[in-house]
């Protein structure tokens, strides 16, 4: 009998611990480096992921918040691997009404999702699209993202 409820509690656990974990769905929010891949110069980045119909496909939206007042906004979209990397693209810049800021390239990126119970995130790189990939000056960065917290209501 005390097997069984042992079982029962462990299991009960582990289906819970699951529950818990973090969905790669939804709002993540971190820094985005530029300068290279070794700068410490870095700007808020904010990013809201959804699967699209299609089995892997990645479709949302970015943010580089420049400043308060400027940010970059972009549609993006992209593929999602068994082994939890992806890579996404900018696809669309979106003006903002009443603001003169945009983006001075597209850029591609590419992030390894890193599911946990206590801490998942999003980490990788990003680099400068460009027709010649091996162009010594492609502007090239970092980027570090963590589940957006709900905001209680």
């Amino acid at each position: 009998m005390q097997k069984l409820m042992l079982t029962c509690l462990l299991l009960g656990t582990f289906c819970m611990a699951s529950l818990a974990q973090v969905s790669l769905e939804g709002s993540w929010e971190g820094t985005i480096t530029t300068g290279g891949l070794d700068s410490k110069e870095s700007y808020k980045f904010e990013l809201v992921l959804a699967r699209s119909g299609k089995k892997g496909k990645l479709k949302g939206r970015s943010f580089v918040h420049i400043s308060p007042d400027k940010v970059i906004e972009m549609d993006i979209g992209g593929r999602l691997y068994g082994d939890q990397s992806m890579y996404l693209e900018d696809i669309f810049f979106l003006p903002s009404e009443g603001k003169e800021v945009a983006p001075p390239y597209n850029r591609k990126y590419e992030l390894i999702f890193n599911r946990s119970i206590w801490d998942s995130n999003l980490q990788g790189y990003w680099q400068e699209k460009r027709p010649d990939p091996f162009f010594p000056m492609r502007s090239r960065g970092r980027i570090f993202l963590k589940k957006k917290k709900a905001s209680g209501a």
